[in-house]
């Protein structure tokens, strides 16, 4: 990756103990999930960009027919919530990537292999969708997961060279690019441990 930020991965040059981190990646690289193992490591609050940038969720609503709020209003509330003094976000909300990582003390760069990344992707949205026709049916829900296909093919192409422009330049320490599962594991042990060295 350009700008030395593999360097922070690889060289294991991570902040000891960040306070704000950003989590970004495309839609299915396992995002919320290292969300929440970096706040049980850290001690930090996970807020998942869903749950901010999202209309909340009727009573008894599928999540999926959950509307965006518009894009000032989104950047608002981000611009507002990088404001506390401790966090781990997660999210790939592109129209609020620079306000996240101009707050954020380590970003996490979730940056799978193309090819394994779509197959994660694609079993996932077919878990999905089978879950749809048997339970929801709602037409809304079959149109949002239809258009996040279509968008797929375009996060190589357009938005992936977007994030690594945006990191480039960077404090090597201030970014870590994980490629796949070995990667998380061996980054969490590490916050772990160093958490633990803190600590003692």
């Amino acid at each position: 990756m350009p700008g030395g930020t593999d360097r922070g991965e690889r060289g294991g040059a991570r902040l000891r103990s960040p306070k704000r981190v950003a989590v970004i990646g495309p839609g299915g690289a396992g995002k919320s999930t290292l969300a929440v193992k970096l706040a049980d490591a850290l001690g930090l609050p996970a807020v998942h960009m869903d749950d901010l940038l999202m209309e909340p969720r009727a009573n008894g609503d599928s999540p999926a027919r959950r509307r965006e709020f518009g894009e000032d209003r989104q950047h608002a509330i981000v611009a507002e919530a990088v404001t506390a003094p401790r966090w781990i976000i997660e999210g790939g909300y592109w129209r609020t990537l620079d306000i996240l990582i101009d707050a954020a003390d380590q970003i996490v760069f979730l940056d799978p292999p193309t090819g394994q990344w779509l197959r994660q992707v694609l079993a996932r949205e077919a878990r999905t969708l089978a879950g749809w026709a048997r339970e929801d049916r709602h037409w809304r829900t079959l149109v949002i997961h239809a258009r996040f296909l279509v968008w797929l093919p375009w996060y190589p192409l357009r938005e992936r060279p977007r994030v690594l422009r945006a990191l480039r330049g960077l404090e090597p320490n201030r970014v870590v690019r994980l490629r796949g599962q070995r990667e998380i594991d061996r980054f969490i042990t590490g916050l772990k441990a160093d958490a633990e060295t803190a600590a003692g």
